[in-house]
């Protein structure tokens, strides 16, 4: 029985009790007393850990967890074997999970947002390293006490699934992506079903598919969330659906791609109506939508006030004209030499489509305050996200290009973030954390030590625009991306 464990010394940590038992393992709280904490011992099923193949399955999958350093996956401190069991060492969370937090309760768009993009660029950097979660739900969903979210059990499900039989498939039933319950090969994009489903129980406080479920029995998805939950923006909507897409190449690309739209809807929450976005196939009409809804830019949020005021004025003019006395025939009126100055266009750029299409190359977008790009490549779209202010950066300078380093947010280590590799011939690279540099391209180092600088950055939706001190005379430079990671860049014109 698991209470027997309790008291006993699994190696350097002394079990003291039993937080909860699963289908899967039995997890403890133990003491570790040379770091002087607490812990949490995941401990593996007794007769799946006498198998040999699984053992070493085991070990593999655990140095492969060990080494996802992410700030919203729960780190593996250890691992190792105990009595024949196989367990996991893993930091002591105690205060609770998505799922114990919400328990049926509707969620506010802010915190639905955070559990989103946390969880989801999580996944992204799992994925880019090759690693796929398979059981992406509430429970394995952990909070810590500021309330950000740490995703658990990493490769435990496929772990476990090794040993089931070749028909029962991995995960959780109610977020399986449709692939997955079938049994074939999934990827990266299975997580991103579960977590649409996560998502979609904290818009309304149920699971998007329920054997009750009439609607989407009948339609082949569930309804949307805004038509349960009226507080949730459509462009909610269009995230959460496209996400539970049953057809995985109508889903986000990536995980990363996810994470970017909810990140613009966190800039900007809206309820758009004058636009909507395209819902998945499969969805009833009355779910279905057009494309995204573009909210306006704070920059332009004065012009319709503008306008509308601008026609008052008109009026009233026109209604005391008809009061004054008009000038006579001899009555000299006096005319301008030249004719006035006509007032600039502005086009705006990134503004709901009733006030027009958006033209890219007339219309200044801000990178920040008192820093404009007048001919901002229009194949980046529109900013995604707020921009960032003197973010430390560095510079490493090769025959054939520059790679350019971030630091993350809240870091001061621009060597730890993404880089860009800005090659000589307008070719542009995004290398992701701790990613392989493209030496054979990039030919010898100029320099041997990085170029230590600060950068002003801005996410778009296809592309980057960032600024750094003493880098290309301080221009900012624009990186446009066709698919997240290869492009191309320039040097732009500010005013």
């Amino acid at each position: 029985m698991a209470y027997k464990l309790i008291g006993q010394t699994l190696g350097a940590y002394r079990i003291d009790a039993l937080i909860g038992v699963g289908g899967m393992a039995e997890v403890y709280r133990a003491w570790q007393p040379n770091f002087e904490r607490n812990v949490a011992l995941k401990i593996m099923p007794a007769d799946e850990s006498k198998r040999p193949e699984f053992a070493e399955r085991f070990r593999r999958e655990a140095q492969m967890i060990a080494q996802l350093q992410h700030v919203h996956i729960l780190p593996v401190f250890d691992f190792g074997e105990f009595k024949g069991r196989m367990f996991l060492v893993m930091p002591l969370m105690e205060n609770g999970t998505i799922a114990t937090r919400v328990r049926g309760r509707r969620v506010p768009l802010d915190q639905i947002i955070r559990v989103g993009t946390q969880v989801g660029d999580a996944l992204a950097y799992a994925h880019q390293r090759g690693m796929v979660h398979c059981d992406v739900k509430p429970g394995n969903i952990l909070l810590d006490e500021r309330g950000n979210c740490l995703l658990s059990d990493f490769g435990i499900a496929r772990l476990l699934g090794s040993a089931a039989a070749d028909d029962d498939p991995l995960g959780t039933p109610a977020y399986m992506a449709p692939e997955q319950a079938a049994g074939t090969q999934i990827d990266g994009r299975a997580d991103i079903f579960a977590l649409g489903a996560v998502l979609y129980e904290l818009c309304v406080g149920v699971r998007p598919y329920r054997k009750d479920d009439a609607y989407s029995q009948t339609h082949g998805a569930p309804r949307p969330p805004s038509s349960i939950n009226s507080s949730i923006p459509q462009q909610l909507d269009w995230i959460v659906l496209r996400a539970l897409a049953q057809k995985r190449e109508d889903r986000f690309a990536d995980a990363g791609e996810m994470v970017r739209a909810l990140r613009a809807l966190r800039a900007a929450p809206t309820r758009g109506t004058a636009t909507n976005p395209p819902a998945p196939p499969g969805t009833h009409p009355a779910a279905a939508h057009t494309k995204p809804p573009r909210t306006m830019h704070k920059r332009f949020a004065w012009l319709p006030t503008l306008a509308v005021t601008f026609a008052l004025l008109l009026i009233v003019l026109a209604v005391g004209s008809a009061f004054m006395p008009q000038p006579s025939a001899k009555s000299p009126l006096i005319t301008p030499a030249t004719p006035p100055p006509q007032p600039t266009e502005v086009v705006p750029c990134c503004v709901m489509a009733v006030l027009g299409p958006a033209d890219f190359t007339r219309c200044p977008i801000a990178l920040n305050e008192g820093f404009y790009i007048q001919d901002i490549h229009k194949d980046i779209g529109c900013p995604s996200q707020p921009a960032a202010l003197n973010r430390a950066a560095a510079v490493i300078e090769y025959e054939s290009g520059s790679v350019l380093y971030f630091a993350p947010p809240g870091s001061n280590d621009a060597l730890r973030g993404v880089a860009y590799v800005l090659f000589k011939d307008g070719a542009a690279l995004r290398i992701e954390i701790g990613g392989k540099l493209p030496t054979d391209r990039l030919g010898k180092r100029i320099a041997d030590d990085p170029r230590a600088t600060s950068a002003d950055f801005q996410s778009f939706e296809h592309g980057r625009v960032f600024r750094m001190r003493g880098y290309e005379d301080d221009q900012p430079i624009s990186v446009r991306l066709v698919d997240g990671v290869r492009g191309d860049w320039r040097t732009l014109r500010s005013h």
